[in-house]
């Protein structure tokens, strides 16, 4: 499998949320195409599909666990590469039910179309395991 980051350009704007509360730290934040993903990304994301098939609320955390090991991963990543479907969800039953400490970045990522979306991207922070 290959480890990926993100990229030494990105800014991002980081704000938590999760079970209602809401805490923003406006940074910066930066606009780019949604095909962001690699195709060594891809692979990594499609692998641990394979190998952690199954739509149950475990598959679907190993599943995110799995991914955030190697690097970032962003909301459409999860629900199109991985098969989660509420990856917000997920990644708060990570934080405050198994305990890893994950943080949740914002991203402006603009569409084919020109639209506008705010994605999130979360990281495993070090010693972020519990």
């Amino acid at each position: 499998m290959v480890r990926w980051q993100m990229g030494p350009n990105t800014r991002v704007l980081s704000l938590e949320r999760c079970s209602g509360l809401l805490h923003a730290d406006w940074g910066l934040t930066m606009t780019r195409p949604i095909e962001t993903t690699t195709i060594e990304k891809r692979r990594s994301l499609r692998l641990i599909l394979k190998g952690t098939p199954g739509n149950r609320l475990e598959q679907q955390r190993a599943r995110i666990i799995q991914a955030l090991e190697l690097g970032t991963l962003n909301t459409s990543e999860a629900q199109s590469f991985l098969r989660v479907y509420d990856p917000p969800a997920r990644v708060c039953e990570l934080r405050h039910v198994m305990g890893f400490k994950i943080k949740t970045h914002m991203m402006l990522v603009q569409t084919s179309l020109g639209d506008v979306h705010r994605l999130g991207v979360y990281v495993l922070t070090r010693g972020g395991k519990p």
